[in-house]
């Protein structure tokens, strides 16, 4: 928790004193009298009821006359907003705490009596707020939400609100934050947005804590709800708030660090709302909005730190991190550590030998992290041979435990099958490999799945066991696969942060399987099997791998659960509305490099008119935005031909597909996954299929389904197919119908037949199968 300087609120004046329970509403006659009821019902007596009602036309207001209670009191009058109201009905409050409770919500009988005790027990604490049942408009339970500890610096950029019904106030603290005043209004110029300022304004002052139990009903997602205002305007408000509020702050102090953390945490809530709502003008129109406000964080006096670089990073300010990080390094030309992150930053961007050189000079300084990442981002570019000796280099640097000799698990009729992966919600992971497990025959294998702390474990059928190892060494590791009984153990984190190849290479199970996020071997001593197919690995030419290769029947890189393709207008490509194509390319800006964009650029001056949609994280930044935009200009591609437009997620909404016409896959990093998508909702996409593993582990999506129209084998060919698509609308209009039908019926979305594919290899491996024939060349 911050340590802030709270203020001690003026004491109650007794054990059981007066509440005033607000109600703001307007034509809320089909829950109004549940909530009356569940105010006039409670056990704690003491209380009265204001009730500010906008001018209801429904019989909103008929309905509290039906209730002859003297504590209720009413007026209908118009406001402006929801929060307008709720201060013109504070302002009519004489209890000395204050609740609410809206048209569409319910208190539980003692939720009164339960704030108040809290209060009177805790003197310092100003406000208090508690957890909610979740219901329909009728007010059945379908969930709860929980409440959070938090302090102002973290709230400020969580746009989540304390939910009010479930929260009590001291009037006197309310008070004190200016509520009650006449001339400042929780909704002047802010509209909706008042909730947050009072909630800022009110933890900049007073203590408030979150108190677990269960106290109202709030029924959420329906169309009667209060509000009104656009999201869009909400969140500028916001955002010009929180620039003015922290200057005003007395925790906050102006500190701009705490201010782009806020802002940064409305950005991404906002993109990630307008996304999946898809508001496309809106997410554009609030892009250019936030870049003003990102670009006037004050740097005078400042002093550089690396953790600072990685705060102005975070916010939107990748080239003020570099500069900052270079400041740093001029301060300290050895400092390892500075010059691992400016690698890790200038490969972010896509700027490969930058970021390489910058690893070198880390290695040198001994920054133990260097040689992994400089090998991450180097492999793809590498020749196999290569690949395979700097593997074994990586190999041999792993702090392998020491542990007893392995024991292997005697044969029975059910073998233990372990899936370890830090984070199951990858997205490789989430869709290549959990919709294979849960068509798994349960009754043929056991299966085990081991989590990193950093992911969440996934959603499987109760018979697999998950089990949390992200705390464990690879000594404790390799101890519990060892006590499970492995036959098999698949490791999917590849070679990335928190990977257990150092458990493997002391042997957790009988036979150990690398498959995903590397390329092409692990170098790794007693891991058996690298995964692949007759396209990633073909049998007429060599591989220099230290594993067997095992070669599915199916694509090894396949990707199941797709989403219905969602085409509103029906399955016309975009060039058929606007008369232009469109490229697209939703992969990390990271996978970018200059060799990618210098023949994308060449590729739309072929094409006469075309323009290029890059829409990732990434752009979510605006000096990423202006990075990638620099670039092509310096490329001589004009400017109305390149749309870089944000995401939040990782996943692709399927709505982006409907904006482009052919998908381009960038080299030699690209994104198998988006491949699998763009094919599944009728976009083409291209690729280029070297000879090298990574490239052609995507080229197996494309051949799976039969599209090898995609498939190119050079630099030339990747332009001439792109170029050969773009020249034919009426096949494009064919293929919006066309390929996801290939894709059913090749099977391209069928985890129940990869299941099975997994499932023989798996037994084959055991009995010692010889079609897995060591493929390791000198």
């Amino acid at each position: 928790m911050f340590p802030i300087p709270y203020l001690i609120p003026p004491p109650l004046s007794s054990k059981e004193p007066l509440v005033s329970i607000v109600m703001v509403c307007m034509n809320g006659i089909e829950s109004i009298h549940r909530a009356i009821r569940s105010v006039l019902n409670q056990n704690y007596r003491n209380i009265e009821f204001i009730i500010q009602d906008g001018c209801s036309i429904d019989g909103t207001l008929e309905a509290f006359a039906e209730y002859r209670d003297e504590r209720i009191k009413v007026i209908s009058e118009k406001d402006s907003c929801m929060m307008d109201g709720f201060h013109r009905a504070m302002k009519r409050c004489r209890g000395e705490i204050i609740g609410s409770c809206l048209a569409d919500e319910e208190l539980l009988p003692d939720a009164i009596t339960q704030g108040v005790h809290y209060l009177v027990q805790n003197p310092e604490v100003g406000a208090l707020h508690r957890d909610i049942y979740l219901t329909d408009l009728q007010g059945n339970i379908w969930g709860t939400a929980q409440g959070f500890d938090v302090s102002l610096p973290d709230y400020a950029g969580v746009v989540r609100n304390f939910h009010f019904a479930s929260s009590f106030f001291r009037t006197s603290c309310l008070r004190e934050i200016g509520c009650f005043s006449d001339t400042v209004t929780l909704a002047h110029d802010i509209g909706d947005i008042g909730e947050a300022q009072l909630w800022m304004r009110f933890l900049d002052r007073f203590r408030v804590d979150y108190h677990p139990g269960l106290q109202v009903k709030y029924a959420e997602g329906h169309d009667t709800q209060l509000g009104g205002r656009t999201m869009l305007p909400v969140r500028k408000a916001h955002i010009r708030f929180v620039e003015e509020f922290h200057g005003q702050s007395r925790i906050l102090g102006g500190d701009p660090f705490l201010k782009s953390r806020a802002i940064g945490g409305v950005i991404r809530e906002t993109v990630e709302r307008l996304e999946k709502e898809n508001h496309y003008e809106n997410l554009n129109d609030f892009c250019r909005f936030v870049g003003d406000h990102l670009s006037r964080f004050p740097l005078h006096e400042i002093k550089p730190s690396l953790e600072l670089c990685g705060k102005f990073e975070q916010a939107g300010k990748s080239n003020t991190a570099f500069s900052m990080g270079q400041t740093l390094l001029k301060q300290n030309p050895s400092d390892g550590a500075v010059l691992f992150y400016l690698g890790g930053l200038m490969e972010r961007r896509g700027a490969i030998q930058e970021a390489l050189s910058l690893l070198e000079q880390a290695e040198r300084m001994r920054d133990s992290r260097a040689f992994s990442a400089r090998l991450r981002i180097q492999s793809p570019f590498m020749a196999a041979t290569d690949i395979l000796q700097a593997q074994k280099v990586w190999a041999a640097r792993l702090p392998v435990p020491d542990l007893p000799p392995f024991v292997a698990p005697a044969s029975c009729v059910r073998p233990k099958i372990g899936f370890h992966a830090v984070d199951w919600e990858r997205e490789e992971v989430r869709r290549g490999i959990v919709p294979l497990l849960r068509a798994f025959d349960q009754a043929r294998f056991e299966i085990y799945c081991y989590a990193g702390d950093g992911g969440a474990a996934p959603d499987l059928p109760s018979a697999i066991q998950v089990f949390s190892v992200g705390g464990l060494s690879d000594a404790e590791f390799a101890g519990l696969a060892r006590s499970h009984g492995l036959h098999v153990l698949v490791e999917l984190t590849g070679l990335g942060e928190g990977h257990r190849f150092a458990a493997l290479a002391a042997r957790c199970a009988g036979v150990q399987i690398a498959h995903l996020n590397h390329f092409g071997t692990t170098g790794v001593p007693n891991v058996d099997y690298v995964m692949g197919d007759e396209v990633v690995f073909p049998n007429d030419v060599p591989h220099f791998t230290t594993e067997r290769i095992w070669r599915l029947p199916v694509s090894a890189f396949s990707f199941h659960k797709f989403e219905a393709p969602s085409l509103p207008t029906g399955p016309v490509p975009p060039v058929e509305a606007e008369g232009r194509i469109t490229f697209g390319c939703f992969e990390p800006s990271g996978y970018l490099n200059k060799q990618v964009l210098a023949v994308w650029a060449k590729l739309l001056a072929s094409v006469p008119d075309s323009r290029l949609l890059i829409c990732n994280r990434e752009a979510l930044l605006a000096d990423e935005r202006d990075f990638l935009r620099i670039q092509f200009q310096q490329l001589g591609l004009a400017r109305d031909r390149l749309f870089v437009r944000p995401r939040s997620g990782e996943e692709i909404p399927s709505w982006l597909y409907d904006q482009v016409d052919i998908v381009l896959d960038p080299f030699p990093h690209g994104g198998a996954l988006g491949l699998a998508s763009a094919l599944f909702h009728g976009v083409p996409a291209v690729t280029l299929s070297e000879d090298r593993f990574l490239s052609r582990s995507r080229a197996s999506i494309l051949a799976t389904v039969g599209f090898t129209a995609g498939m190119a084998v050079s630099i030339e060919d990747y332009m001439a197919k792109a170029s050969t698509l773009a020249k034919n609308p009426a096949l494009l209009k064919q293929m919006r119908r066309g390929l996801p039908a290939m894709v059913a019926k090749r099977g391209g979305n069928d985890a129940a037949r990869a299941a099975r594919a997994w499932e023989e290899a798996f037994a084959a491996m055991m009995a010692g199968n010889p079609q897995a024939r060591l493929q390791t060349l000198p």
